[in-house]
């Protein structure tokens, strides 16, 4: 009984280690490989690269995750394009330090930002690498709010008026771009922000003058006061002279103005102040006198020069000299030279630019020069006699569309130099 026991124990054990043997020699199962992509589809340099192929369909991966999930870790593939997509950028592509900085590439390529939508999505809000970049490219509190120190005005001003990074997200027309804000529903004048009106001049007045727009009250600094250079006596020139001439200028009779805010010469970091230059075609500035003319022109005194003014403006002194609206005309005072921000009232006091301000009366101060000083007019101060259509008995100027207009009014004529 005890050798058919050990009999039976010793065919058990035969028969388990021959089981084992067989099973160890078994094929094992084939893997199979079924490649759905082109040759190449890994090769940059390819014709068939997968980057390639996904650019021509705008960036939409969708296709991607049928086979490699939704999270591109693998899925029904197991194949991970994580492998190689752990990172597209390079080390220290987040620090402004680094010469790998984001912001550094992409003004490399002109601010083309067309790679980062790939990933990042048209919204930039992740995409499919679901990394949002509106998580830092945000604006700061009070961007919108003037008073702020954050105020977006404030920043483009700090920026040298360079409005490049707000079209990288709002579009270069402004209407919304990738983050589909609108910069026209405040800066609704033609050409948005662009418009000349948002720096320079009052919106409000644009339409009553003769002009696309208006210099300050309000200059690039912010000021307001016409004691401010910015500002000065942009206004007066450009409304008339108040109660005494109404004699109108244009911005282009003064500056060079620009056909775009990038034209070449309008944002000049070089230049502190805005250039003036005198526009010999369209200013009152440059009016002859004292001209040998035909019949029908104003009184040629042949013991006097022509007066041809020579308009000029110093940004050292802030003056504009030589110019006919001051007194550089027949029997007035040539070296007249208004300070372009003076708010005393001196600059347009009657006898700076025909007269003399020393004397004791108005009617001598407003006499314009006689023999008796070097020019020709008669020595009587009572000029409503002669100008009853531009002042009175009082020297008011009662009419001032034909005080200092380009044209000598006597006995109701208006007669050109």
């Amino acid at each position: 009984m005890k050798k058919l026991s050990l009999s039976i124990i010793i065919v058990c054990v035969l028969g388990f280690f021959g089981c084992s043997k067989l099973k160890n020699e078994n094929p094992a199962t084939p893997t199979l490989s079924v490649d759905v992509h082109q040759d190449g589809w890994a090769s940059p340099a390819s014709a068939n690269f997968h980057g390639t192929a996904i650019a021509a369909q705008n960036g939409d991966t969708k296709s991607c995750t049928k086979c490699h999930g939704t999270d591109y870790n693998g899925g029904s593939s197991q194949k991970s394009c994580n492998g190689c997509h752990k990172s597209n950028h390079s080390a220290g592509v987040a620090s402004p330090d680094s010469a790998n900085f984001h912001g550094k590439i992409i003004a490399a390529r002109n601010g083309n930002m067309q790679k980062c939508t790939l990933c990042h999505g048209t919204d930039y809000n992740g995409g499919m690498s679901g990394k949002s970049c509106n998580a830092c490219h945000t604006h700061a509190t009070g961007m919108s709010s003037p008073s702020s120190a954050n105020f977006h005005g404030k920043v483009i001003a700090a920026k040298n008026w360079s409005l490049s990074s707000c079209t990288k997200c709002h579009g270069t027309n402004y209407a919304g771009g990738p983050l589909a804000i609108s910069c026209l529903t405040c800066h609704t004048k033609p050409n948005g922000p662009e418009n000349c009106t948002t720096c320079h001049g009052d919106v409000t007045k644009a339409a009553t003058i003769a002009a696309t727009f208006v210099a300050p009250p309000t200059d690039l600094a912010g000021n307001t006061l016409s004691s401010a250079r910015g500002v000065g006596m942009h206004q007066r020139h450009l409304t008339g002279g108040g109660t005494l001439s109404a004699t109108t200028l244009q911005c282009n009779n003064c500056h060079v103005v620009p056909s775009t805010l990038t034209a070449p010469g309008h944002i000049d970091a070089t230049q502190q102040y805005a250039q003036v230059r005198f526009d010999s075609t369209g200013t009152i500035a440059f009016t002859k006198t004292n001209v040998v003319g035909t019949s029908g022109s104003a009184p040629y005194a042949s013991t006097l020069p022509t007066f041809i003014p020579a308009p000029s403006y110093s940004s050292a002194t802030i003056k504009c000299s030589n110019t006919y609206c001051h007194g550089n005309f027949k029997n007035g005072n040539p070296t007249n030279a208004p300070m372009w921000n003076d708010v005393s009232g001196n600059a347009a006091a009657c006898g700076t630019c025909h007269g003399d301000v020393t004397k004791a009366s108005l009617g001598d101060r407003a006499l314009p020069k006689t023999a008796l000083n070097g020019g020709t007019h008669l020595p009587v101060n009572t000029c409503s006699n002669c100008h009853s259509d531009v002042v009175d008995a009082n020297w008011k100027i009662i009419n001032p569309s034909k005080h200092m207009n380009g044209k000598l009014n006597v006995f109701g004529q208006e007669i050109p130099y």
